[in-house]
């Protein structure tokens, strides 16, 4: 032993002597990180007799909330550069548009103004796209991450996260339809990608209701984003092998997605008939960066209410004002 760890380990025994208390402190040796308490046994008369030790190694928890706290930063600078090229976007999109009112009355320069925008807005979408495709495939090279779980775990989220986006300007480029998103088309598609990317042992069934159903962008990107996050979570964890949902639910394991409109308030409803959600979960508390990003969107981008429930399956209820 060290004599440096040693004489820090006798002055916490000293403290522990000299006032009665219990002390807990860390330290390292030969690359091991410990946990040790130190507590005073006392007698029948409460005279201190003697001091318990208890060590423990915490040198893999250590290393495991390092790499977290690494990978939670690495998502948030790739978060930060997918927002700044929505802002770049944005303002592309203001621009086209004050051009648009400047010639609203000018006969044949509108015409060529709005053809104008149309090739311009083709032009960005599918730019943008490429550039969040490149981003999924450089994600895709060996060695951008660690070749473990998690890191494989980590890897697949972002390269999904990103997916969501990018199919949003590829439906846009599509379409023509360059001032809103037909949910309909893009769910079905970015529901079905979400699926291409897990091979579970058993089948899982998809249905997908959003037809007659168009979203500005502003609104679209963060619904993706939050339907990209729960069927994820549905398919990561929903369905243990162990769960028959014949048996239980009476019907095949099923993900369900539903955007509707009432009057002036859209509804988004997520579900399926697994396991159900931990009687403890709290979305306001919840740990998982998954659901703090729907919490975020939900909140600060559609200005949405989330409804939770877990009665046959997790259901996540979402409505924002149209």
């Amino acid at each position: 032993m060290l004599p440096g760890v040693a004489g820090a380990r006798q002055k916490r025994l000293d403290e522990v002597i000299a006032t009665g208390r219990p002390v807990s402190f860390e330290d390292t040796r030969d690359g091991i990180i410990f946990c040790h308490n130190f507590v005073p046994v006392r007698d029948a008369s409460g005279a201190m007799t003697r001091v318990a030790a208890f060590s423990s190694d915490i040198t893999e928890r250590k290393r495991a909330e390092a790499e977290i706290l690494l990978r939670n930063e690495e998502l948030h600078s790739a978060n930060e550069e997918l927002t700044a090229v929505q802002e770049e976007l944005q303002q592309n999109l203001d621009e086209l548009s004050r051009r648009e009112q400047e010639l609203s009355d000018k006969g044949e320069r509108l015409r060529q103004a709005l053809e104008e925008k149309e090739v311009l807005l083709s032009e960005i979408h599918h730019r943008v796209k490429n550039n969040l495709t490149a981003f999924i495939s450089l994600l895709s090279l060996d060695g951008s991450y660690e070749d473990t779980p998690s890191g494989q775990a980590l890897r697949k989220d972002l390269q999904n996260r990103a997916r969501s986006m990018a199919l949003i300007h590829e439906t846009l480029y599509r379409t023509h339809m360059y001032s809103s998103v037909d949910m309909g088309i893009y769910l079905d598609t970015l529901v079905g990608q979400i699926a291409a990317t897990y091979n579970l042992n058993i089948p899982i069934r998809t249905i997908v209701k959003a037809d007659g159903v168009s979203l500005d962008l502003a609104r679209a990107t963060p619904c993706g984003l939050i339907i990209n996050e729960l069927v994820t979570n549905a398919y990561k964890y929903a369905f243990p092998e162990s769960f028959d949902c014949t048996a239980v639910r009476k019907e095949p394991c099923t993900i369900r997605v539903a955007l509707g409109r009432e009057d002036d308030t859209y509804l988004l409803k997520i579900s399926d008939n697994g396991i159900g959600l931990p009687a403890s979960l709290d979305l306001k508390s919840a740990q998982s960066l998954g659901l703090k990003l729907v919490t975020f969107l939900a909140k600060h981008q559609l200005r949405a209410t989330i409804d939770v429930s877990s009665i046959a399956g997790a259901e996540f209820f979402i409505s924002f004002k149209a």
